[in-house]
C-alpha cells in the first residue's frame, strides 16, 4: 500500500496525470479508499466516473480514467448503464439507481436471438440448408427491428415480423415471452433511447479493453500489487494508446472505423452523376446567405440545409447523421464535390444546436432558416479547420 500511495501522491502528478481522491466518509470502514487518476493525453473537462469512453476520432474505446476502489460503492449519478442481457444485473441497478435508464447491449441481444434461432427454426421435410437460409432471413429482420429509431415504425416491424414468420411457433413464443413486453422494449430497443446515448449501444468496448489489459499487458498473470498495475497503466498502456492514436490520425495502417465511415459517405456522394447532382443542390439566394439546400438521396421533394462559412468551408448539415456524429455527412460531401469547398471536421469538444428542420422543395427554392449559431463559432470552425491535418 505504501508503494501505491507514492504513485498516487508523487509520481503521477509529475507525469501530468490528474489525481482525485473520492470522499469515503460515508463508509464505516476507516481503511476504505477510492482513487482516480486520469490520462493527460485524452483528458476531459469534467470528472468521468466511467472507466472507458468511445473516442469519436478513431472510433474505438479509450480508457480515460482508472479507478481503484476497495469497496464497490461509489457516490455517482449515472444517466444510463449498458449491460449484458442479465435479469439479476437489471434488478441490482434498478435497486441502487432507480432513476437511471438501462440499455441491453445490442450485440448480446442479437447473439441471444441468433442462438435461439439456431435451436428452434425448423422447416418440416426440407434440407438443413433451407432452414439455415430461413434463419438468416429472420435474423436480418430482427436486426432491422433492433436498430429502428422511430417508435411507430419499430412496432410496425414487430407486427410484420410475426406475420411473416407465423409458422415458426417455437421462436415466436420465446420472442413474445421474453422480449415483447413494454418494459422490455424500453431496455433493448434503440427507438426508446435518447439520441445522446447512441454510442452506448454496446458494452463491447469495455470488454475488449479488459481483455487487452489482461492478455497483452498483464500476460494473463495474476497480479496482487496495486503499484505494479499502476506502473503498467502509466508506462505500457499510455504509451501504446498514444502511438495508436497518432497512427490512426495520420492514416497509417488499417482504416479506423471513423475513417471507414467517412469514406462510405464520400463514396455515396461520388455515385451521384453530374446531372443529378446539379438537380439535387440549390444554391444560396444571396452572397450573404450561408445556407445551401441539398435534396435527400431518396426523396427529391425534401431537402436538408447545409451551412457554409467563409472562406469556402462547409461546416454543418441538419440531417440526422450529422446531428448524431458532428462529422461530415454524404450531403456535405456532395456539396463539396459541387462547389470544391473544404469540409470542417469538428473536434469532440465543439457542439452545436440547430433549430431548423428539413424543408420541402415544393414550397420555395430560397429559404433562410434561423440557426442558433453565432459568428464567433463560425470563426472558431475556420480557425480550427486550418490546424486539422486530417481535414479534406
Amino acid at each position: 500500500m505504501t508503494s501505491f500511495l507514492i504513485w498516487m501522491n508523487n509520481k503521477l502528478s509529475a507525469l501530468n496525470f490528474n489525481i482525485f481522491k473520492a470522499n469515503t466518509s460515508y463508509s464505516p470502514d476507516p481503511s476504505a479508499f477510492a482513487y482516480v487518476f486520469m490520462s493527460p493525453v485524452h483528458n476531459v473537462n469534467e470528472i468521468l466516473y466511467t472507466l472507458l469512453v468511445r473516442d469519436e476520432d478513431i472510433g474505438r474505446g479509450w480508457p480515460v480514467a482508472f479507478m481503484f476502489l476497495k469497496r464497490s460503492s461509489l457516490l455517482v449519478d449515472p444517466k444510463q448503464f449498458t449491460i449484458d442481457c442479465c435479469a439479476a444485473e437489471v434488478h441490482a441497478i434498478q435497486t441502487t439507481f432507480p432513476a437511471t435508464s438501462i440499455q441491453f447491449c445490442i450485440f448480446h441481444v442479437t447473439y441471444a436471438w441468433n442462438r435461439k434461432l439456431s435451436d428452434s427454426v425448423k422447416i418440416p421435410g426440407s434440407l438443413p440448408s433451407e432452414a439455415q437460409i430461413l434463419h438468416g432471413v429472420m435474423m436480418k429482420s430482427l436486426q432491422e427491428i433492433i436498430y429502428e429509431e422511430d417508435i411507430d415504425e419499430f412496432h410496425h416491424k414487430i407486427v410484420q415480423f410475426k406475420e411473416d414468420f407465423d409458422d415458426q411457433e417455437s421462436f415466436l413464443d420465446y420472442f413474445e415471452r421474453n422480449w415483447c413486453k413494454e418494459a422490455k422494449f424500453k431496455i433493448w430497443s434503440r427507438a426508446y433511447h435518447e439520441r445522446q446515448f447512441s454510442y452506448m449501444l454496446t458494452n463491447n468496448y469495455i470488454e475488449s479493453w479488459h481483455n487487452q489489459l489482461k492478455t497483452a499487458f498483464m500476460k494473463r498473470s495474476r497480479n496482487k500489487k496495486l503499484d505494479k498495475l499502476v506502473f503498467v497503466l502509466v508506462h505500457d498502456v499510455e504509451y501504446y494508446l498514444t502511438q495508436e492514436y497518432e497512427r490512426v490520425m495520420s492514416n497509417n495502417g488499417p482504416m479506423s472505423s471513423f475513417t471507414r465511415q467517412q469514406r462510405i459517405h464520400e463514396m455515396e456522394a461520388e455515385e451521384v452523376d453530374d446531372d443529378d447532382r446539379e438537380m439535387m443542390i440549390v444554391a444560396s439566394g444571396t452572397a450573404e446567405d450561408v445556407n445551401w439546400q441539398v435534396r435527400l438521396f431518396v426523396n427529391e421533394n425534401t431537402a436538408y440545409v447545409v451551412q457554409v462559412a467563409e472562406p469556402n468551408l462547409i461546416i454543418l448539415c441538419i440531417c440526422f447523421d450529422y446531428q448524431q456524429r458532428y462529422k461530415p455527412c454524404k450531403h456535405m460531401y456532395l456539396l463539396k464535390m459541387h462547389t470544391n469547398r473544404s469540409l470542417y471536421f469538428s473536434p469532440p469538444s465543439v457542439t452545436s444546436t440547430n433549430v431548423i428542420q428539413p424543408v420541402s422543395t415544393s414550397e420555395t427554392a430560397t429559404i433562410t432558416p434561423t440557426i442558433s449559431r453565432t459568428s464567433a463559432f463560425i470563426q472558431q470552425c475556420i480557425d480550427i479547420n486550418q490546424t486539422l491535418q486530417y481535414a479534406n
